[in-house]
């Protein structure tokens, strides 16, 4: 059985895991029949991988997030937003609402939404394009927390941990 190994970056992009490849934007795959078929058969491994048969084949999925203690827990990374339908994009089609009370961000900085179910694990990486493109609603506290304007509404970002990091926060 032959073993295909596949790395999700920080943006949201999926590439053959190869160290020796460069990862860019024209090695991505972005056919969303593919993303999507490579997501929905995803299964959860007693070692902690996540991993799909297919006709054959096993696929291996990991997340380079930034954060090597998230990247043993987390396997989406949104890669995009819709504003019109306030959803984060993620694979090739596969969208999730977006729910301001839902972010978080670890202590090393990078943003986590919760998942609307347990199938993909908790959280999902906020990839950097949306990150970025969030950034302009978000300011610090008077009591150092981090906030989000929505809606006309403040909405505190509550520290996400990984791993064993028990730093100053909680989910």
């Amino acid at each position: 059985m032959r073993t295909y190994r596949y790395v999700v970056d920080h943006t949201g992009a999926v590439h053959l895991d190869e160290p020796a490849r460069a990862r860019t934007l024209a090695t991505a795959y972005r056919d969303p029949k593919f993303l999507d078929d490579l997501y929905r058969g995803l299964r959860r491994r007693r070692d902690g991988r996540w991993a799909q048969r297919c006709a054959g084949e096993i696929n291996v999925l990991r997340a380079d997030t930034g954060d090597e203690r998230a990247d043993a827990s987390v396997i989406v990374v949104f890669g995009g937003f819709d504003a019109d339908a306030e959803e984060l994009l993620w694979g090739g089609t596969m969208r999730q609402r977006f729910a301001p009370d839902w972010l978080r961000v670890s202590r090393s900085g990078e943003f986590f939404h919760a998942l609307e179910n347990g199938r993909y694990g908790d959280y999902g990486l906020v990839g950097s394009a949306v990150a970025h493109s969030l950034s302009s609603r978000l300011s610090g506290g008077e009591d150092g927390d981090l906030r989000l304007l929505w809606d006309g509404e403040r909405h505190v970002v509550r520290r996400v941990t990984f791993g064993g990091d028990d730093a100053d926060g909680f989910l």
